[in-house]
């Protein structure tokens, strides 16, 4: 949500997409001079999508906005423009999608009701009949699924036979989907033809659902192993407050949640019903977490890390909620608008806290546990559980690139592994004690001269509900993944493939993470070099499917610097990706070009190319 201008007019966050001008397949382009546009784009980049807004107080419209924050416009002529600073009458469209289920769309005007067309003058909107225009989705493919009227998530049932809607909150994998279309390099004429049909473009914009466990929902509510016709539904956009879509198959019904919570299309549905609106939900973060003790966080008998290695495999209160909240930290919408790779800053007072190179602020979190309580920091006292209303809910996370400890034999040695520092809303650092309460009772503040005791020094482990990650830049936009050039038997990275690259997501004890890749069969893992450079080398074996087993697998793996990364989670969707190996002495964070390029960034400089939205 943000305001806009001078006008405070308050605008919600849609999504985010493409325009598929028929018959060419190719997308809109918006230009960085006068506002020019065209329809030249081949794939989804930086000019190619738009972010799709409505206005709060009168949620009837869309915004169409583009990279340089610029607004779609039509005036009184038909001439089509995106150099409007602020939305006004003539920037709101209605996006209506073909009720046959083609995926297709028109844009039109809502003051002067006339559409969008590409012509041989360029663009305008003076036609009276519809025009059709295909869809590309931009938005990250991983998501959860709400059904909207009964506030209910949807989650793979039955042995991964079928979809239902049946819990408030998502626990577990089960409740991850991902968004898949057909990849626009597929998008040929047919043999003889200069140009595609409406029911081509219609193929690519379309989107199928995937779940966790790789099985596709068709339109009669079962799932397939591989994707197929029935598999692609066409999205539809309503405007509303509540950012919520419809979902169509190729015959144009509609998918609906039954009455016993299946997901199934609704025959012969010509108007949508209140058990038709779904939304698009940011998938949560699950964790453990670990003192110096080597205890786990749980809430079996209250608050404490008292919980050991083994009681966590039986034990599901040891896994909590991590909520991003703001405040402190990066503002990263208003950092990646700006494509640019320069340094950027955390917003804190200096009398707040000295910076440190090894010490990175996230902002304000809080941590949910069973019965929808969180962990509350009381000014005296243990932490406990208490309704997230109360005071001292809310607490800051900083990361701590490394610290010194003390080894089995009594020497102090440095942990480039790392951890995270707690800190209350009243500036006090979080600290455990030997048999598992923690509190803010030593009365510890981080000053220029601070530094961290063992018993202050927490591990962090993410992801629990998430086996697998895909990782976007927003500078180079375009997913990680493997290059086809190789140095033996390992394999280059870029960034700048708008294909989704699924990283599966090997969570070590130590609270450090393995990305492993599924390439041809084989498996791959993300490796750092001394050089800075990143590659994939082969490993023997990839992640378990069965839970218990992918752990005990974890537990097994020699400790490498080389192929461990933490996560430094900047909010629900955005993290850096730091390298435990340590170049020149120095940390190293993942970090994308504007070509697409990918190398570990050692400068100590954080910059718009490190950060990753997941």
């Amino acid at each position: 949500m943000m305001k806009n201008g001078n006008s405070h007019r308050v605008m919600i966050e849609f999504c985010k997409l493409g325009l598929m001008h028929v018959p060419s397949g190719r997308l809109l382009t918006s230009e960085t001079f006068q506002g020019a546009l065209n329809v030249s784009g081949t794939s989804l980049k930086r000019r190619q999508i738009w972010t799709i807004y409505v206005d709060a107080a009168n949620p009837t419209a869309f915004f169409l906005q583009n990279h340089m924050g610029h607004y779609l416009s039509a005036s009184h002529d038909g001439k089509v423009s995106v150099l409007a600073e602020e939305p006004g009458e003539e920037e709101r469209f209605f996006i209506d999608t073909d009720v046959s289920g083609s995926g297709l769309v028109t844009v039109k005007s809502a003051k002067y009701l006339l559409y969008l067309q590409w012509t041989d003058n360029g663009m305008r909107c003076f036609s009276k009949e519809p025009v059709w225009w295909g869809t590309r989705w931009a938005i990250h493919p991983q998501v959860h699924l709400l059904s909207v009227h009964r506030n209910n998530y949807i989650r793979s049932a039955n042995k991964d036979s079928e979809l239902r809607a049946v819990q408030k909150a998502p626990k577990s994998k089960k409740f991850l989907f991902w968004l898949e279309q057909m990849p626009l390099s597929k998008m040929t004429p047919r043999p003889g033809a200069d140009s595609l049909t409406k029911g081509e473009v219609g193929c690519f914009s379309r989107v199928a659902i995937r779940s966790q466990s790789g099985r596709y929902l068709c339109s009669n509510g079962s799932m397939a192993d591989e994707i197929r016709k029935g598999a692609f539904f066409s999205i539809i956009f309503k405007p509303s407050k509540t950012p919520c879509v419809l979902l169509k198959d190729e015959f144009g019904d509609y998918l609906t949640v039954l009455s016993n919570g299946r997901l199934m299309i609704r025959p012969r549905s010509t108007d949508p019903r209140r058990e038709d609106f779904f939304a698009l939900k940011t998938p949560s973060i699950q964790v453990r977490m670990w003192a110096f003790n080597k205890k786990f966080a749980c809430v079996k008998h209250g608050l404490s890390f008292n919980a050991t290695d083994d009681e966590i495999q039986m034990e599901k209160n040891s896994i909590f909620q991590l909520e991003y909240v703001g405040g402190k930290g990066l503002d990263i919408p208003k950092l990646l608008a700006c494509a640019e790779s320069s340094p950027l800053t955390f917003s804190c007072e200096e009398s707040d806290y000295a910076p440190q190179d090894t010490l990175l602020p996230t902002g304000l979190w809080r941590l949910r546990g069973p019965e929808n309580k969180v962990w509350q920091f009381p000014r005296t006292g243990p932490a406990e559980m208490a309704l997230e209303n109360v005071q001292g809910t809310t607490f800051e996370i900083l990361f701590l690139t490394s610290y010194e400890e003390t080894s089995t034999i009594g020497h102090s040695k440095v942990n480039a592994r790392g951890g995270i520092l707690l800190r209350s809303v009243d500036g006090l650092v979080v600290s455990a004690k030997a048999l598992g309460p923690i509190s803010t009772a030593e009365n510890h503040r981080i000053t220029a001269d601070y530094r961290p005791t063992e018993s202050e020094i927490f591990h962090l482990i993410p992801f629990m509900n998430r086996p697998s990650v895909a990782l976007y830049s927003a500078l180079a936009y375009g997913f990680l993944g493997p290059t086809t050039s190789r140095r033996g038997d390992k394999l280059s990275l870029e960034c700048g493939t708008t294909i989704v690259g699924e990283w599966f997501v090997r969570r070590l004890p130590s609270g450090t993470c393995q990305l492993m890749f599924r390439d041809s069969g084989s498996w791959l893992v993300l490796s750092a070099q001394g050089n800075g450079a990143l590659v994939l080398v082969p490993t023997p074996s990839g992640p378990r499917e069965n839970e218990e087993e992918e752990e005990e697998e974890a537990r097994k793996v020699t400790p490498s610097y080389n192929t461990e990364f933490v996560f430094c989670l900047l909010s629900e969707k955005h993290v850096l990706l730091r390298s435990v190996l340590h170049i020149g002495g120095k940390p190293g964070f993942l970090c994308a070009g504007v070509q697409g390029d990918v190398k570990l960034d050692t400068s100590g400089n954080i910059t718009a190319g490190c950060i990753w939205q997941i």
